[in-house]
């Protein structure tokens, strides 16, 4: 035993430690004991100790604790069911799609093309760029349908979930080089497994458990659809800017 006292006064000293906790004070128990030998064994030094009391350590908050609690809101974590929901737009964009493209034919443009600076960044040649406007013009896409869906009374979340899937499908299908080429059928039937994949997540009820997900309805399915066409055009424009400017 640390402490050599009766039970009723360790029982009393609990009691009062938690009064103190009670009141926001940290709570130090005091211990003590006469030694004969001075390298003793922690495992016998620590024994037979005699509670001598108990210190209430007092530690006021900071001035700016109150701006901190205020700004709580903003930082709300993720909900898991969010979580699940980008985990799968993740595995379906990333996962199937993005194996798909990297089987895509090369460009008849390749070989005409001059080569790059040995020391050009792997981002360069406007590379940046096009990501920027592509990531913007998917997330602009989504909370539009986002937004539609929660004025329409929709599930906003799911609609939200399948356009940015949708939209980021329709970027993949839109940077294609030969837009109808048949060397690469993976790709298109990555891009329709993907979609059916996230329909299932809406209406199998044990994906709708695990992402918390329900129907979005005809009218759901067209803003997502309008996203995805949206983001393909995008998608195209921009291929074709870039190459005319290169």
């Amino acid at each position: 035993m640390v402490l050599s006292e009766p039970p009723e006064v360790l029982d009393q000293a609990r009691l009062q430690a938690a009064q103190l906790a009670v009141h926001g004070f940290r709570v130090l128990a005091v211990a003590g004991a006469e030694r004969l030998q001075w390298s003793l064994p922690a495992a016998e030094a620590e024994n037979g100790l005699s509670l001598l009391g108990l210190i209430a350590i007092s530690d006021p908050p900071k001035a700016t604790a109150a701006t901190t609690l205020a700004g709580r809101p903003l930082a709300r974590p993720c909900p898991p069911s969010w979580a699940g929901q980008i985990l799968w737009i993740n595995l379906l964009t990333h996962g199937l799609t993005g194996v798909a493209m990297g089987a895509e034919p090369a460009s008849p443009e390749a070989m005409r093309r001059p080569p790059r600076p040995p020391g050009q960044h792997i981002l360069a040649a406007g590379v940046w760029q096009r990501l920027l406007i592509l990531a913007a013009a998917v997330t602009a896409f989504s909370l539009i349908a986002g937004i539609g869906a929660r004025s329409m009374g929709l599930p906003w979340q799911s609609v939200l979930f399948l356009s940015l899937l949708g939209a980021q499908l329709g970027v993949a299908l839109g940077l294609r080089a030969r837009l109808l080429t048949t060397q690469n059928l993976s790709l298109p039937a990555a891009v329709a497994a993907s979609a059916l994949l996230a329909m299932a997540a809406l209406h199998l009820p044990a994906l709708q458990s695990l992402l918390d997900a329900q129907p979005v309805g005809r009218a759901g399915i067209g803003l997502a659809a309008a996203a995805a066409l949206a983001a393909f055009a995008a998608a195209r424009l921009l291929r074709g800017a870039f190459h005319r400017k290169a």
